[in-house]
């Protein structure tokens, strides 16, 4: 399993999930690929934490990358999805 962070927006972060074998000759197989959105919820402050604040507690300061489109089609769907419910 290989994971890491495609971009953040105070609330939440995206990331991709990629699920890898090896097939008998040794060359990787892509299993799966999963995008997550994922944030850290403060039940005593009712809030998500925020990013900035996550990433200072680490040690860095950055900035998030650009969404690619499939992230922003991503990140879309997941809005609709939750819109239907």
């Amino acid at each position: 399993l290989e994971t890491r962070i495609l971009t953040w927006s105070e609330g939440h972060v995206v990331m991709e999930h990629r699920l890898l074998s090896k097939a008998r000759d040794g060359s990787p197989i892509l299993n799966a690929i999963a995008l997550v959105r994922a944030g850290i919820y403060d039940r005593r402050k009712k809030r998500y934490v925020p990013m900035s604040r996550l990433l200072e507690e680490i040690g860095l300061k950055a900035e998030p990358p650009q969404a690619s489109p499939e992230v922003e089609a991503f990140l879309r769907a997941e809005e609709t999805l939750k819109s239907a419910a």
